[in-house]
């Protein structure tokens, strides 16, 4: 049973891709640990249009400034690290308005049980997670989205939200999990050599 399983086991909506790697759970959980999520242009771009209406208003930025790994994107943005089970699997989550422009109100919720309890009506949680999955020449690795909405209300306006950047999340994981693969598999080369 996956970690992501006892944290959030209901939810309405769900996103799953994945891809198989060429290297040890190790090597994996590693790289994606030290993976500069930023890199990718397609990153920049869809968070950039993400982030347009508060940064025309004024509101700042979502994403701080330089390289951004997977650990300073859970330490530095609203995500939070959940839970992680070393070579194995690494879940994070959050909690807001997302469907709204300026993503309503957002709340970082870091305990593990106050997230897995949290139903306050309005708000949707989204957890998610890195899963290594060993097999016979490698790692299956996957990242999975599970968004459960606490009310109706909030449902009905993620849902729409959530036909809009589903495609351009599922591209953006994707990716994500490529430029993840390309590393690992390149550092067990050089390693060879």
């Amino acid at each position: 049973m996956m970690l992501l399983d006892q944290i959030q086991s209901k939810y309405q909506f769900q996103q799953v891709r994945s891809s198989y790697i060429r290297a040890s759970p190790a090597e994996v959980y590693r790289t994606i640990w030290d993976y500069p999520i930023n890199e990718s242009i397609l990153f920049k771009v869809l968070m950039g249009l993400r982030n347009l209406p508060a940064r025309l208003l004024g509101r700042g930025r979502y994403l701080p400034d330089g390289e951004l790994t997977v650990l300073g994107w859970l330490t530095k943005t609203h995500f939070t690290l959940l839970t992680e089970k070393e070579n194995e699997e690494i879940v994070f989550g959050l909690v807001g308005q997302f469907w709204k422009p300026l993503y309503g109100q957002i709340l970082k919720i870091p305990e593990v049980d106050k997230f897995r309890e949290f139903e306050e009506p309005g708000y949707v949680k989204t957890a998610a997670n890195f899963y290594i999955e060993p097999n016979r020449t490698g790692v299956r690795l996957s990242i999975e989205v599970r968004i459960f909405a606490t009310d109706k209300k909030a449902q009905r306006g993620f849902s729409l939200y959530w036909k809009l950047i589903e495609p351009l999340g599922g591209w953006l994981r994707a990716d994500m999990i490529n430029r993840i693969k390309n590393r690992a598999e390149r550092d067990i080369e050089k390693l060879r050599r």
